[in-house]
């Protein structure tokens, strides 16, 4: 069972429809009105005859002017009923207007003309059916009126021609009766079908703006790390990688274009690439239990996070192994942005518990994207994070607590070519080893 205001919905639609289709009946209920005019002028007294004429059009323009009113000042669920009842009415007074030229021009004597009028009154009732048969009540207080007169009228002039159209026009009727029954029925369920699946489109699209919401919310989640809510391993592979290796592109375009160091304003700047590790944290869980070492680790993320800019990307890369990329910055600043860090970490005391306050060092190693000056595009994001991992390991196996580069130990006037960049990142120790990889201790 369809709900009161699903219901309202209904008649909402089909009133709006009623006074819109409205202007079309009535120019053509003016029409009809003419062709009467211009068939009995010769046949009844044109004061009858005129004042008629006057008095339908005259009242056919006041409901094309009401029409339009109504129209303009909109049609609302709060005003439904009143609308409805007034276009029941007006149309009412219409069908009663038109329905009285079946009375005033009928006559015992005129077989032709009187069949003249049936036809113009059953065409009339017949294409009510077009307009008015989306509410049955407008059909039959517009229709009743126009055909029922002529229908007794022609019965009580008698005569077989007029008895014959009279019990014809019964027929007719009960026919057309049934036929606006059905049309009806059809356009009642497809206003119903119309303003469900508005409904149902309507709860799609929020139900889809919620699905978004909550995947966004998802994947917005699945960027974080719990413990510290900054980024976590996922976030640094899948949404600042494009970013910073179309930076590299942008600067290899450049130097084919001979363009670098002049319009390019990216052009002698870099990422900074840092891979952080907090130097001997197992002791933390190991002495405290890993409440504490988890507090260590926020801790710790605060000293960076006071660091960076709020571009500037910081990841947890795994345990207590942190990523910083500075972004689009001088190469100068990334040695002293290194020596910041670890001095910053040096001066910390990392709170535990109300009783045990530690200081703690950390490891660094670093590098810059892009790696090779003249070959910009020549290594991934990822390429450079495992230089950067290169050098962390070189600052824990010489004694932790430093920051250490890798950087390429170009001779003066060499270009790197492609293959031999692939070459060195297929081996990297080798690189190493032959000293084409550098690892250099900065503080």
């Amino acid at each position: 069972m369809k709900s009161k205001k699903f219901t309202d919905e209904v008649n909402l639609k089909i009133t709006k429809q009623l006074y819109l289709h409205s202007p079309f009946a009535i120019f053509s209920t003016i029409f009809n009105t003419i062709v009467v005019v211009i068939v009995f002028y010769n046949r009844t007294s044109h004061d009858v005859l005129f004042s008629w004429a006057i008095l339908s059009i005259s009242y056919l323009i006041f409901r094309l002017f009401f029409a339009r009113y109504v129209i303009k000042t909109k049609i609302t669920l709060s005003n439904l009923k009143k609308r409805l009842d007034q276009f029941t009415l007006t149309i009412c007074i219409s069908g009663i207007i038109f329905g009285s030229a079946g009375v005033l021009f009928l006559s015992a004597d005129s077989p032709a003309y009187n069949s003249f009028i049936f036809f113009l009154m059953g065409g009339m009732f017949a294409g009510s059916m077009g307009a008015y048969a989306i509410n049955q009540r407008v059909f039959y207080v517009f229709s009743a009126p126009i055909i029922l007169p002529v229908l007794f009228y022609s019965f009580i002039l008698g005569g077989t021609i007029n008895t014959a159209m009279s019990l014809m026009g019964v027929v007719f009727i009960m026919m057309m009766v049934g036929v606006v029954r059905r049309m009806n029925m059809t356009i009642i369920d497809a206003y119903t079908l119309s303003i469900e699946n508005k409904i149902l489109a309507e709860k799609t699209r929020n139900l889809n703006e919620k699905l978004k919401f909550s995947n966004a919310n998802l994947k917005s989640l699945s960027y974080k790390d719990t413990l510290t809510n900054i980024s976590n391993r996922r976030f640094l592979t899948e949404m600042p990688t494009p970013e910073i290796e179309r930076f590299g592109y942008s600067l290899q375009r450049s130097i084919g274009d001979h363009q670098r160091n002049t319009n390019n304003k990216d052009a002698n700047l870099v990422y900074g690439v840092f891979i952080i590790d907090i130097d001997l944290f197992k002791q933390v869980n190991d002495t405290w239990g890993h409440k504490c070492g988890d507090l260590m680790i926020i801790q710790f993320v605060n000293v960076i996070q006071s660091l960076i800019r709020k571009e500037d990307v910081l990841c947890r890369w795994g345990g207590e192994e942190f990523v910083v990329i500075l972004k689009r910055t001088d190469p100068d600043y990334i040695h002293l942005f290194a020596k910041k860090l670890m001095n910053s970490i040096r001066a910390t005391p990392f709170i535990l518990s109300d009783s045990v306050t530690i200081n703690k060092t950390c490891s660094v190693g670093y590098t810059t994207f892009p790696f090779f000056d003249n070959l910009p595009s020549a290594l991934s994001l990822d390429q450079t994070i495992e230089l950067a991992d290169q050098a962390l390991y070189h600052a824990k196996e010489h004694g932790r607590n430093k920051a250490v580069s890798a950087e390429y130990n170009i001779a003066q006037g060499e270009i790197i070519n492609l293959d031999d960049s692939i070459a060195m990142m297929k081996d990297i120790t080798q690189a190493l080893a032959n000293k084409k990889i550098l690892h250099t201790e900065r503080c």
